[in-house]
């Protein structure tokens, strides 16, 4: 994999990696013309720079719904070098690894501006583990389930993805199972729930944070999400616990770039004390212990942002000017 920055350019080294080249089919190419097919694209649809920064492709793919055929191996040992932990198969370890990866953030400015660049294509365990060291930033549900499967396999422990339904769509959400000596256990860093939720043997679940309780209780076929907050209690998603094939999760993951929520920039990420910190667009709201407090960002968005969530100010940059390029697009059209 590599980062296809302007400087890296000028130093890479072509490999036996290949793909298929748009537009001319039964052709490959080696990472050399990826880099060259990368430029063009970029200028052409007069994206910004950056995003020739996030663009990266994983080793071994082609083209088509999700036919990797080689997912990245070095997820997990990024994952446990950065952070400086050791994998483990104890109900203290996969607390832990659900903990620390939680620092991780729920983002989709990286998916934002792939989309932007003509580029709808999943962002594997290797690209989000690197990424993230490289620039801070995260993913969504799929690309962080997906990272969190690579670790807990990685660990010797039996992981595998849950497809879930929300009420405004059917499979438009995703957490992980995880299970061994220790237990079951669900994993949602894509609903930001801090750490693991460890199952009771009837299957019940609860999270308890500042201002809010978490409560997954089992249902015919999976398990129920509610949350508490307020004294009010509120359906928030439906698990399902079958087997879900790697071609179906893979068929969602490519699905969820026609979401409506990609013409906005949404970030979270669990906060100290049991908190949590959310952006949308150009407002962002913090909730801990005390209450909750809102802020603007629309002055300095990408300054707070690396502040706020690690991502790096030149990415946050990049997806909020893209934003607001597609807004007066969509006035434009609409007037």
């Amino acid at each position: 994999m590599f980062w296809l920055t302007s400087s890296r350019i000028a130093e890479h080294t072509p490999v036996r990696t290949q793909r298929s080249v748009p537009g001319r089919a039964g052709e490959t190419a080696c990472d050399a013309d990826l880099v060259h097919l990368l430029t063009e694209c970029v200028s052409e649809k007069g994206v910004e720079r950056v995003i020739s920064v996030l663009v990266q492709f994983p080793a071994h793919f082609t083209d088509g719904v999700g036919n990797y055929n080689k997912p990245m191996e070095k997820a997990a040992e990024i994952f446990f070098e950065h952070f400086g932990l050791s994998p483990g198969r104890s109900a203290a370890d996969i607390h832990g690894i659900g903990e620390v990866f939680g620092r991780i953030p729920w983002e989709n400015l990286t998916k934002f501006l792939l989309r932007a660049s003509g580029e709808n294509r999943p962002r594997l365990a290797g690209e989000v583990m690197t990424g993230h060291v490289d620039a801070g930033t995260g993913g969504t549900c799929y690309s962080l389930t997906e990272t969190l499967n690579k670790i807990f396999s990685f660990c010797g422990l039996s992981a595998r993805p849950l497809t879930g339904h929300m009420n405004h769509g059917k499979n438009i959400h995703c957490a992980l199972l995880v299970e061994g000596e220790a237990g079951r256990f669900i994993l949602d860093p894509g609903y930001v729930v801090p750490g693991a939720v460890e199952l009771s043997e009837s299957g019940t679940g609860e999270v308890v944070t500042a201002g809010r309780r978490m409560l997954w209780s089992p249902v015919d076929g999976g398990w129920k999400l509610h949350t508490v907050e307020n004294g009010r209690k509120q359906f928030r998603y439906r698990l399902e616990s079958r087997q879900l094939s790697r071609q179906e999760f893979l068929r969602y993951w490519q699905e969820s770039f026609l979401s409506a929520g990609l013409n906005s920039l949404h970030l979270n990420l669990a906060g100290p004390l049991g908190g949590r910190v959310s952006a949308h667009n150009g407002n962002l709201r913090i909730l801990g212990p005390g209450g909750s407090r809102n802020q603007k960002l629309h002055d300095d968005y990408a300054v707070k942002i690396k502040q706020t969530f690690g991502i790096t100010a030149e990415i946050a940059e990049a997806a909020w000017k893209e934003m607001q390029k597609q807004k007066k697009e969509r006035e434009n059209v609409s007037s």
